[in-house]
């Protein structure tokens, strides 16, 4: 089975930005998608394609893993959605954000028969799709995903699967996210946050993120 890895070149995670400046985000952004690379490379799949929206750096972080890419400038859904009519195989859809997901995660996922396998994210999003029949399905990302790919789903008669990981669900949108990767991450990213001085300090009785100055 083939994965896409839709990816946001610039302008990235923009909801960190009380926390981290561009540079770092771009960094980081990078460092996520390259742990999401690995994961899936540890895992039965039998490709994976970068979907970004630029080729700037693109190349330096494929290229190790043997990693093929396409730009599409488009929105998501317009990107996705014009592979999907084309698709006859099936095929994931599994966000470039999750630095804590492992190949076992997608092994699991690959073992389910349903026509659409999702995995949601923690605040109703879509993180990762399976879909087996991808010409009768169309992505609707952005807002309450989760609902609406289930609706999409029913809709067109398809056999539906919701699969509930943590390791899936965690992905870096807010400032508890990155606690949750400080505490349970070993890949790039994490370890880009730590080279930044973030640490997570549980003194007061609450977990925090701090940082270092």
């Amino acid at each position: 089975m083939r994965a896409y890895i839709p990816f946001k070149v610039s302008g990235a995670k923009s909801r960190l930005s009380n926390i981290l400046n561009d540079k770092e985000r771009e960094i980081f952004a990078f460092s996520m998608l390259e742990d999401v690379i690995s994961s899936l490379k540890s895992s039965s799949l039998d490709e994976i394609v970068i979907l970004a929206t630029s080729p700037d750096g693109i190349t330096e972080i494929t290229a190790p893993y043997g990693v093929e890419y396409l730009v599409d400038e488009r929105d998501l859904n317009s990107a996705i959605n014009s592979i999907l009519m084309d698709e006859v195989d099936p095929v994931m859809i599994v966000m470039s954000d999750l630095p804590l997901l492992t190949g076992s995660v997608i092994d699991e996922m690959l073992g389910f028969e349903e026509e659409v396998v999702i995995a949601p994210g923690m605040g109703g999003g879509t993180n990762i799709l399976l879909l087996r029949s991808p010409s009768r399905f169309r992505v609707d990302y952005y807002g309450n995903s989760l609902q609406d790919h289930i609706s999409i789903a029913r809709e067109r008669g398809l056999s539906l699967r919701i699969y509930y990981s943590f390791l899936a669900a965690v992905d870096m949108d807010e400032e508890s996210d990155l606690i949750e990767l400080l505490i349970h991450g070993d890949g790039k990213a994490s370890s880009y946050l730590r080279s930044l001085g973030f640490y997570v300090n549980g003194a007061s009785g609450r977990v925090r993120l701090k940082r270092e100055v």
